[in-house]
């Protein structure tokens, strides 16, 4: 397991470097705590410069979205509560925090030589935490996907037509199980598109399962996937036997196939183009 794998609770699910964070922030406040000892003015100064920089860092990581996906969340603004943040916000995230540091240090001349080793000691603890949470979940075995069905599973897309669901020869396939009541996974949805007009259609292919046995009408899905752009097949699970096949039980939940057909990985949550693509990489046979 990795930092990028997500911890699913029922139809939670949470990427484990959220709660690492976390973690690693609580230890710095612990340690500024013991060194402010004494001192409760300048450990105040300390505390709130590294929660407010890390609240502002939180939040323009968190709107980041807005520069790669801004057609999208403009058509539906609700998107950008469920997309996480991207390599940009990470950058700004960094620096609004750094920015929030730095001004304690130069807001305190009289004191600046304790609070640049206060700050360092509590970077120091923060990075150590993450490392030993990196280390620990590198010896936890990764969960195993539930075995692929041995025998081919066939649905009918929008205009009737059966195509096979889990097979596709020669490329990594994404079976992408949505919804068209699914927030996240219209969230998700311009991204997969955006991942698909780019991709190497003959190393890759995309089928998104509608859970059509959960939708008030099948009568919505067809222009809901125009609007979309979705030029990948969508396929109807019209009796649930998808789904219960790949044991899904919450949505958006995206299996990967190897070109050779097995089940290799499955993701709960939203994925990126950037994940689509590295996951494409990783999974495709060696030329």
């Amino acid at each position: 397991m990795n930092l990028t794998d997500h911890w699913t609770v029922g139809s939670l699910s949470l990427p484990l470097w959220l709660p690492t964070l976390v973690l690693a922030g609580l230890v710095m406040k612990w340690l500024f705590m013991i060194l402010g000892r004494g001192q409760p003015l300048e450990a105040r100064r300390w505390e709130n410069a590294v929660w407010n920089g890390g609240l502002a860092g939180f939040l323009l990581w968190k709107i980041s979205p807005l520069m790669t996906a801004w057609a999208s969340i403009v058509k539906d603004p609700l998107t950008l509560i469920f997309l996480p943040g991207n390599v940009w916000g990470w950058i700004a995230a960094v620096v609004a925090w750094g920015g929030f540091l730095a001004c304690l240090v130069l807001r305190t001349p009289d004191s600046r030589r304790k609070v640049v080793v206060s700050l360092t000691l509590g970077l120091g603890a923060a990075a150590a935490t993450v490392l030993a949470v990196v280390v620990i979940l590198s010896l936890i075995p990764p969960a195993k996907s539930p075995p692929a069905p041995s025998s081919e599973l066939a649905l009918p897309n929008l205009k009737g037509e059966t195509i096979i669901l889990n097979r596709a020869p020669g490329k990594v396939l994404f079976v992408n199980f949505w919804a068209t009541w699914c927030p996240p996974c219209r969230a998700e949805i311009p991204g997969f598109v955006r991942y698909w007009a780019q991709a190497d259609h003959n190393k890759v292919e995309i089928r998104a399962v509608d859970l059509a046995d959960t939708e008030k009408s099948l009568d919505d899905v067809a222009p809901f996937t125009k609007a979309q752009g979705m030029a990948f097949p969508v396929l109807l699970d019209k009796s649930g036997q998808a789904a219960a096949t790949y044991k899904i039980d919450s949505v958006p939940t995206t299996l990967v196939f190897d070109p050779q057909g097995n089940l290799v990985y499955r993701h709960v949550g939203i994925l990126m183009p950037e994940e689509l693509a590295a996951l494409a990489a990783r999974f495709q046979s060696p030329s």
